[in-house]
């Protein structure tokens, strides 16, 4: 029997072993996840109980405050003179200093918060010897409470760090091995962790591999300083072949708008041209015409006249194009 309850107590202690063992595999999978809820739940302990500290030391002075300088007549320079502080009613009555709960309020959370305004401060010399001692235990608590609140809300404490899971199922490795090469690489893994997380935007590192391949010219994944400068060196030859192109075709533009204006100015002084050429020939003929007709003598000098005006201007249409060849009528 001793034998038997022996192996039974052996057989349970392995059954025992196991299933600790199997709950600890099990709880492995949110082990991580429980320490940050544990260590999130710690910073919110802290910054309740800083808070509370400050509240604390707020009641504490305004009970205080509102109680020992109800109504005080103050001491020494300050003391207000026929005033009586026996009673409560004599103080009010004889012009003391009253300050009411409100007042105490409102004077400790100045006086925590170091804003200070000084509109209220303590008469009574208890008062001041108490104030002594509660600004600095006050102000240490402030101090507290406002660093538990950053580090909670601001800062990267252990409670709020990313807790990466190195576990990989099926389809994250079928995510990660994006080319289908059967096997993750380093890299691979670190892509995938920083788009998982939300550190890093999957369109950030499709630009990063952009960059890379511009490097890598043989395509081997692989790049040495001899690449980078093979690299810039063809970067710096593109932009100076584009920059020519882009100058000679500035160039041949001008030119052709130089050789536009000449062709332009060239028809104007051909019109010109033609039409002074027919203001002499309509001269010429009227004058012929009074002349066959019978002139006067009015009429020729008119006819003189007129030839030399047109005599004036086909010269000086000969001086602009001397393809035309200037002719001076002569009156028959």
């Amino acid at each position: 029997s001793t034998d038997k309850m022996r192996k039974l107590l052996v057989a349970k202690e392995k059954k025992a072993k196991n299933g600790a063992n199997g709950e600890e595999e099990q709880d492995g999978e949110t082990e991580k996840e429980r320490e940050a809820r544990q260590g999130r739940r710690k910073a919110v302990r802290r910054v309740v109980m800083s808070f509370a500290a400050f509240v604390a030391m707020v009641a504490i002075g305004t009970a205080f405050f509102s109680v020992v300088e109800a109504c005080t007549c103050s001491y020494d320079i300050f003391i207000v003179e026929d005033c009586i502080d026996d009673t409560y009613e004599a103080c009010i009555d004889s012009g003391g200093y009253k300050k009411s709960v409100l007042d105490s309020f409102y004077m400790c959370v100045t006086m925590l918060t170091t804003v200070g305004f000084g509109d209220l401060s303590p008469r009574s010399l208890w008062g001041r010897v108490f104030c002594s001692i509660y600004a600095i235990v006050g102000c240490l608590t402030t101090g507290l409470c406002i660093s538990e609140l950053t580090s909670f809300f601001f800062e990267e404490d252990a409670a709020r760090k990313m807790q990466y899971d190195a576990r990989v199922t099926p389809d994250m490795f079928t995510a990660m091995d994006l080319d289908g090469k059967g096997h993750v690489t380093r890299s691979d893994f670190a892509a995938y962790m920083l788009v998982g997380h939300n550190l890093v935007k999957q369109s950030e590192l499709d630009a990063i591999n952009m960059e890379f391949d511009k490097i890598d010219v043989d395509g081997s994944n692989m790049v040495s300083y001899g690449n980078i400068k093979f690299t810039r060196a063809k970067g710096m030859w593109h932009k100076g072949v584009t920059r020519a192109v882009t100058t000679s075709r500035r160039v041949s533009r001008s030119q052709t708008l130089l050789s536009e204006a000449e062709e332009a100015k060239a028809e104007a002084a051909k019109a010109e041209e033609a039409k002074a050429r027919t203001e002499i020939e309509g001269i010429r003929r009227k004058a012929f015409e009074s002349l066959v007709n019978g002139a006067t003598d009015g009429t020729l000098v008119s006819f003189l006249e007129k030839t030399q005006q047109a005599s004036f201007v086909e010269a000086n249409s000969a001086k602009q194009s001397p393809r035309i060849e200037a002719t001076n009528p002569t009156p028959s």
